[in-house]
């Protein structure tokens, strides 16, 4: 009788080490440092709370674009884009400030572009937003800095979208 027992035990153990390997998940294969690498950003925006620069091209084909926003203020800022109506330019924005910052109402002729997707990391004591924009309208778009407390916006750069080569 211990003698049955003691095999059915061993066949126990083979068949759990048999089944097992087949049940595992795959093996881990560390990421390689291109993996982690962040997405190149189409264009980049620095605010730091006087200024809203922008280092990038002024036209770029319709569809998915990608920013990197480093905001080094202490206002929580934020990046938007708008694309305009046609007759509308980014020196009509510019128009209606008296200075830089100053806020006024979004004009009719503005159409707030689709973020579709975004992060945010701590880079050197600055808060860098990573965002993908859906960028479908060929039309001129405004690239701003806005802050909600008190309301202030910054026009940076027209950017304009025109139809993507297939």
């Amino acid at each position: 009788m211990k003698r049955s027992k003691m095999i059915h035990q061993i066949c126990w153990i083979i068949a759990i080490s048999i089944i097992l390997p087949g049940c595992s998940t795959l093996p881990f294969t560390p990421s390689s440092p291109e993996d982690s690498k962040q997405p190149q950003p189409d264009f980049e925006v620095i605010f730091d709370g006087n200024d809203c620069i922008v280092t990038g091209p002024s036209e770029l084909p319709a569809g998915e674009v990608t920013t990197h926003f480093t905001d080094k203020s202490e206002l929580d800022a934020e990046l938007w884009l708008v694309y305009i109506d046609e007759g509308k330019t980014f020196q009509d924005h510019l128009d209606l400030q008296e200075k830089p910052g100053d806020w006024y109402p979004k004009p009719s002729w503005d159409h707030y572009a689709t973020r579709i997707y975004g992060h945010s990391e701590d880079i050197n004591g600055a808060r860098v937003d990573i965002e993908t924009w859906n960028l479908d309208h060929v039309a001129e778009h405004i690239i701003f800095c806005y802050v909600s407390s008190p309301q202030m916006i910054w026009f940076a750069h027209p950017l304009f979208i025109v139809e993507a080569e297939e």
